[in-house]
């Protein structure tokens, strides 16, 4: 799904976490850039797509969330190597893209940083019971899940934690639960490829969930859920920003 969400990947990418096209293979640093420095780009209707060529000084996979983060459903990114990128997309687009890559290319070359995210995977019933309660930080959460959906009790099924340098994949995995993630970093907001598989048999969940997603360091979040045959699937993130020593 493509949305116009420059405001949080240039706070993103230049304030310091989206998947490349190929996997990333070494370490890699993050940028980010103030929201004020950017606008939603919005191509008119009749604008011709046009390819142009960006040099991007061996960080393609790193700018690569930023730059589709930006581009419209007409408008794609390629990348030809480490230092070349091909964005085929309306004059606008591109207008509104270069300052960005601008600044992005430049936060890279600052001191690196380390996106840290927790999960939780949390199994919803409806009613109330004398189970165990769940941990007091997510209760913030789990209290909006139930203003919507009415009164549940709440068994954490898995808790799982990540940590990579911004840009980079890290994955887990235990006897029950999947995890994969990407993000870039910024002062205020974060932008996170998250993959999530469950295999519960005992509460007969099979469950896969894949997002993107913006959220303020720190923010324990709802990022998904699902209905199952025990009730309902809870997915809670809680990411944090980090400087790598």
């Amino acid at each position: 799904m493509k949305h116009s969400i420059l405001p949080v990947c240039v706070a993103l990418l230049l304030g310091c976490a989206c998947p490349g096209s190929s996997p990333a293979t070494g370490p890699a640093e993050a940028p980010s850039v103030s929201a004020e420095a950017a606008t939603t780009a919005t191509a008119a209707p009749s604008e011709p797509i046009v390819p142009r060529v960006y040099d991007v000084s061996g960080k393609a996979e790193m700018v690569l969330p930023v730059v589709r983060s930006i581009l419209d459903a007409d408008s794609n990114v390629t990348i030809v190597d480490g230092d070349t990128i091909v964005v085929t997309a309306p004059a606008t687009i591109h207008t509104a893209l270069e300052p960005v890559l601008a600044q992005v290319l430049e936060r890279l070359s600052a001191t690196p940083r380390s996106i840290a995210v927790d999960f939780w995977v949390v199994l919803g019933r409806a009613g109330e019971d004398e189970g165990p309660a769940p941990p007091a930080l997510l209760a913030p959460a789990l209290a909006a899940v139930e203003e919507q959906w009415g009164a549940m009790s709440f068994e954490v099924l898995d808790t799982h934690g990540l940590r990579a340098l911004e840009g980079e994949e890290s994955e887990g995995s235990n006897t029950v639960t999947e995890y994969k993630m990407r993000s870039a970093s910024g002062e205020a907001l974060l932008i996170t490829d998250i993959e999530i598989q469950v295999h519960a048999s005992e509460h007969k969940v099979h469950d896969r969930i894949r997002t993107r997603l913006s959220l303020t360091p720190d923010q324990v979040a709802v990022i998904g859920r699902s209905g199952t045959a025990d009730g309902m699937l809870l997915y809670i993130a809680k990411p944090g920003v980090s400087i790598v020593q």
